[in-house]
Parts: C-alpha cells; sequence; structure tokens
C-alpha cells in the first residue's frame, strides 16, 4: 500500500472543499464545461492550496 502523506492531502482536500462549496457561484457550477470558467476554477484551487500548504 502506498504512504499517504496527509500533510499534503488533507490541504488539497480542504482547498478543493472550500472553492466548491464557499467560493463558487452557481453560475460558474452550471457553466464549468466552459474553458474559461474550468481554468478560473483550477486557478481558484491552486491558489487556495498553495495558501493551506504555506508554500
Amino acid at each position: 500500500m502506498p504512504h499517504l502523506d496527509f500533510k499534503i492531502f488533507i490541504p488539497l482536500l480542504t482547498a478543493h472543499l472550500v472553492v466548491d462549496f464557499y467560493l463558487q457561484s452557481g453560475e460558474q457550477v452550471h457553466n464549468k464545461r466552459k474553458p474559461s470558467v474550468f481554468v478560473f476554477h483550477i486557478l481558484m484551487v491552486g491558489i487556495a492550496t498553495y495558501v493551506l500548504l504555506g508554500d
């Protein structure tokens, strides 16, 4: 069984949940198939991950 580093996993999961459920509007949810909306979502998750990891 591979070793799971929770020091990285928990911030990654938390960032994605925060962006999905607190920072994302309903319009963004319905339009996530549009490339610009999806890229914006990826950027938001990346920024939140960066903040939570402290790097």
